[in-house]
């Protein structure tokens, strides 16, 4: 392919296409008195940069979005804005790959990143965490429902002698229990029990609502 073929292709001016050229990111020689340049390597140059474009319309950078994301494209997978972003990638050292003045996270990479904390998560995780949520309650919640502290709630889950009662669960960086290990723990000793003055009357009723349920489903069995 010649400079000015190159040039087309990519929409450029004529001091545009040399100077591309003369960057070396594809391979390119003289024949017989002119600059070709070598298809496949530009090809394969084409595929890992996202600034130039074709006129035919063919998307650039498909190998490059293969194994990476941009900052917009982990900022629209986050739901969150740029400057959100760049302040993850400083503070958790999370590698990066500069390509054309653009900075690439590498997939594995923000992967590793993403499994390692629960405060951010994709709209997915979000869904799945909402189901979650509604079948667990927090340390707080839990505080309300004994009418105790939150300290003298993780007494209680420290405690080996209702720590077995318990699975921890921890949504967006708060730590939660089920709503069936708390029904099963108000059944399986006689200590604590759910505070008659509550605020949280709703969630109460939903705890209620699972005992009453599991005990007809004992009886049932039964």
């Amino acid at each position: 392919m010649t400079v000015p073929e190159m040039g087309k292709l990519l929409g450029l001016k004529k001091t545009d296409r040399y100077w591309l050229v003369h960057k070396n990111v594809f391979e390119s020689k003289e024949i017989a008195g002119k600059m070709r340049i070598n298809i496949a390597s530009f090809e394969k140059w084409y595929a890992n940069q996202i600034k130039y474009h074709k006129v035919t319309g063919e998307e650039p950078g498909k190998e490059l979005k293969a194994w990476s994301y941009s900052v917009p494209e982990i900022a629209e997978i986050l739901e969150i804005n740029d400057t959100v972003v760049y302040d993850l990638i400083n503070k958790n050292n999370m590698e990066v790959v500069v390509v054309d003045y653009w900075k690439q996270i590498p997939k594995d990479s923000f992967q590793k990143w993403y499994d390692s904390q629960s405060r951010y998560r994709t709209k997915e995780d979000r869904e799945k965490d909402a189901i979650v949520e509604e079948a667990t309650i927090t340390m707080p919640e839990m505080a309300r429902l004994l009418g105790l502290t939150r300290s003298q709630v993780y007494q209680i889950l420290r405690n080996p002698k209702y720590s077995h009662f318990f699975e921890t669960i921890v949504i967006a960086e708060k730590k939660r229990i089920t709503k069936e290990n708390f029904q099963k723990f108000l059944e399986g000793q006689n200590q604590f029990h759910l505070a008659p003055a509550n605020d949280y009357e709703e969630l109460a009723l939903g705890i209620l609502h699972l005992m009453k349920h599991h005990i007809w489903q004992k009886s049932a069995e039964a």
